[in-house]
């Protein structure tokens, strides 16, 4: 006899030898740490007009009607999602730059079940997993937290005045791929009740919420893993991709299996060539136009007409705002025989160099937790082989994620050879993210402990890899 599983929502199991659809968990009931950032629509939603945003607080603002007004976007860097166990916090601060308020957001989740027990559909129908549909979504992929605990506290205009959450309502608070609503990517979203604690200072006058009025509030947020690239870097919608192309070029990708960690993400018109061993553990997302060839000996997950918009135009503003930083120390000549460390301190260092040219020599980034170093380099990147190999490696309490290569301008490819390509790659090693909007990247092989991007050429061959950890 077939036996049915009660499921929310739309989601039935037929078990005893028909069909079994088992719910497995995008993460693990274990500390993880994210960086928050405000969920965009993609062509998943059909309402743009009430998405990108973190927070929306519909007519808590009398003075400032209509659902603009209502919006709030982390500022100035990403918020900070946790989860520990069965809770998570959320932490940041979210403004609306137009009317010069906002909040500090201090809010935790609780009760945490997994499969979900309530789910909130919001995207369209055809981007979820069967049985609802054809797409890629499943729902029963994420988990909720029953409870929403928390305040807002008023910043700018807002100051002095604070809201006391409480909930979820209507649905549990969702985490997972698709769970923010918006947009097909890793996030969370959920309803709250809201209650008002004191005055703004200046003429803004705030609602309560539920009752009598019946207003509530929402996050939709994105999540992404802050270990590749710390948000101070300020790469912004640039960090979730480990492989970058930026115009329509060519992305190759060869040889043995060095291990391409992460996601590939792939401009409007651009090309992929895969063949060999070599896997990639994410999603390959293509641009309106993009082609993909793959004759590897791995499948990989694929989407079509991805809108990487925000992904291209942070990558192309930062390279440009990092060119303009003062710099703190500055180089002719790295090539690992005068000059084997560079120190930092606390904060971001902007290192300036002409030429980075190592053979066989390392180069080591040091300095205390919470030292970043952005590398501007004006010349030549190149790495061959010999010795120990050529690397530039994070040390004392610097990580890779602490590290950007802003490579400037035109001018010779960035290079990395020395054997050593496959498992255990590679003998050419950075600790760090190479942007280099204007350059050919190629890797032959080369080992990048962070993400690769570029508007140019990338190869990625004889068993190179790209490490950007995934969400755990």
């Amino acid at each position: 006899m077939k036996h049915l599983l009660a499921l929310p929502n739309r989601f039935l199991a037929l078990v005893s030898g028909v069909t079994v659809i088992l719910a497995l968990s995008t993460f693990t009931a274990k500390a993880q740490s994210f960086a928050a950032t405000d969920a965009q629509a993609d062509s998943c939603y059909s309402l743009p007009q009430f998405a990108g945003q973190a927070l929306y607080l519909p007519d808590l603002d009398q003075s400032l009607p209509g659902v603009d007004n209502a919006k709030f976007f982390f500022s100035p860097s990403p918020g900070s999602y946790i989860e520990n166990g069965n809770t998570a916090t959320l932490t940041g601060t979210a403004v609306n730059p137009t009317n010069g308020v906002g909040f500090m957001i201090n809010v935790t989740f609780s009760g945490r079940q997994s499969p979900p027990t309530n789910p909130n559909l919001e995207l369209i129908t055809t981007c979820y997993a069967p049985p609802i549909s054809s797409g890629t979504i499943n729902p029963l992929s994420w988990h909720t937290y029953s409870t929403i605990t928390g305040t807002l506290t008023g910043t700018g205009g807002y100051t002095g005045a604070s809201l006391t959450l409480t909930g979820a309502i209507m649905h549990d608070f969702q985490v997972g791929i698709g769970a923010s609503g918006k947009n097909v990517d890793l996030g969370a979203s959920g309803w709250f009740n809201w209650t008002v604690n004191g005055t703004p200072s200046n003429h803004h006058v705030l609602n309560n919420g539920n009752p009598p009025g019946g207003r509530f509030g929402d996050f939709n947020i994105n999540l992404s893993c802050p270990t590749c690239v710390d948000p101070q870097l300020g790469l912004g919608a640039a960090s979730g991709c480990t492989v970058l192309q930026l115009a329509a070029a060519k992305v190759s990708i060869t040889g043995p299996a060095g291990g391409i960690l992460g996601d590939i993400c792939m401009a409007p018109n651009s090309s992929l060539s895969m063949s060999g061993s070599n896997y990639v553990t994410g999603t390959v997302k293509l641009g309106p136009g993009a082609k993909i060839s793959n004759s590897s000996s791995n499948p990989v997950n694929v989407m079509s007409n991805v809108n990487l918009t925000a992904q291209i135009n942070a990558a192309l503003a930062r390279a440009a705002s990092a060119a303009a930083l003062a710099p703190t120390q500055t180089f002719t000549t790295l090539d690992g025989k005068t000059v084997t460390t560079i120190n930092g301190v606390a904060g971001v260092n902007v290192i300036k160099v002409k030429d980075v040219s190592l053979s066989g020599k390392q180069i080591y980034l040091n300095g205390p937790v919470g030292a970043k170093f952005i590398l501007n380099v004006s010349g030549k990147f190149v790495f061959t082989g010999g010795g120990a190999g050529p690397q530039i490696r994070a040390a004392g309490g610097v990580q890779p994620k602490d590290i950007l290569y802003n490579i400037i301008g035109t001018g010779s490819d960035v290079a990395f050879s020395g054997g050593g390509g496959g498992v255990g790659c590679c003998q050419a090693i950075v600790d760090g993210t190479l942007l280099a909007p204007n350059r050919k990247i190629n890797l032959s092989p080369g080992l990048v402990n962070g993400q690769v991007i570029s508007g140019m050429d990338i190869s990625i061959v004889s068993g190179s890899g790209i490490h950007c950890p995934p969400c755990p």
